[in-house]
């Protein structure tokens, strides 16, 4: 090995595929490299999917020297962050009408799972609900996958009205009273 490789510094997850390694030089034979060992190639291999990766590498001999042992360096893909493709917001014009009613409209995200909490510690793909005329504090966030990273809590506040009072049977008034000089 003249220049044995090197790994590429601040790889993040893109969705393509990242050369992993700056490729090295042999005098007496010929650099390959292999990510599972047994498959070799003169070309730097290349990863599409966040986490450590191993790249072994090796010289294969020319004809008057033999092949080198196996080596290998680890590479990092980190994960990239997620991103939010729509917002979640609050329902407007709720209420009070004794069931249990969504104080958000759904958000999206292709990066992760969208989660959501009424207390900003326990968290579940469910939007929340309420039934009491109240001001809510929800949270929201992504919760990532294996290509990206969480990302940090969003609150929203979230309202239902107090519904009008109705009557369902007006009193009425006791007919024939007389005067008798007691509470009646």
């Amino acid at each position: 090995v003249t220049t044995a490789p090197t790994a590429v510094e601040g790889l993040v997850y893109d969705g393509t595929d990242l050369t992993l390694i700056h490729t090295g030089s042999a005098a007496t034979g010929t650099m390959k490299y292999s990510t599972n060992g047994t498959d070799w190639s003169e070309e730097a291999p290349k990863k599409s999917t966040a986490g450590t990766h191993v790249v072994y590498y090796k010289v294969f001999g020319d004809a008057n020297h033999n092949d080198t042992e196996i080596a290998s360096l680890s590479v990092q893909i980190a994960k990239a962050d997620s991103r939010v493709a729509t917002a979640p917001i609050p329902v407007t014009g709720l209420v009070y009408d004794g069931t249990a009613q969504e104080l958000l409209i759904a958000g999206e995200t292709a990066e992760g799972t969208l989660k959501y909490s009424l207390d900003g510690t326990v968290w579940n793909t469910a939007i929340p609900a309420a039934i009491d005329a109240d001001t809510y504090t929800v949270w929201y966030k992504v919760s990532g996958n294996a290509n990206h990273n969480d990302t940090a809590p969003v609150s929203l506040t979230c309202t239902i009205d107090k519904a009008d009072s109705t009557v369902t049977t007006a009193p009425t008034a006791v007919e024939g009273l007389v005067y008798d000089g007691t509470d009646l």
